[in-house]
């Protein structure tokens, strides 16, 4: 549900995540900022950048903010699959940075994060 209604997803988005689901990918919170932030660089590596914050100014930015800055993650067996660091200000979420694997790509990971954070957001369970 998103301000009333349900929210809508193509068919091909539905079946990513129910793939992702089916693949026993699980989202959680993490602390983990140097491994997110390798997936993150890998990911970017591809595209000729790299991420605008180092490490150091990822953890730091955590540490200042940690009620408004939270890294969630989907993993499959201990194996980051796809991450999202989110900003938390007045009220409004944003996601800063997203990164997948391939692997994370072909199983759907991302879609399932994206899909999950919404629904627990709008349920107001994340914050």
């Amino acid at each position: 549900m998103y301000n009333g209604r349900k929210l809508k997803l193509s068919k091909g988005r539905k079946a990513l995540i129910s793939k992702a689901r089916g693949n026993g990918i699980v989202i959680t919170e993490s602390e983990d900022i140097a491994v997110f932030h390798k997936l993150l660089s890998s990911a970017l590596e591809k595209h000729g950048v790299k991420p605008v914050h180092s490490i150091e100014e990822l953890e730091l930015l955590k540490n200042r903010h940690p009620t408004n800055i939270k890294l969630y993650i989907a993993e499959d067996n201990g194996e980051i699959l796809a991450g999202a660091l989110m900003f938390n200000f007045q009220s409004v979420e944003h996601t800063q940075y997203l990164a997948t694997s391939d692997k994370g790509k072909s199983v759907g990971a991302l879609d399932l994060l994206i899909g999950t954070l919404i629904e627990r957001f709008h349920n107001g369970e994340n914050r």
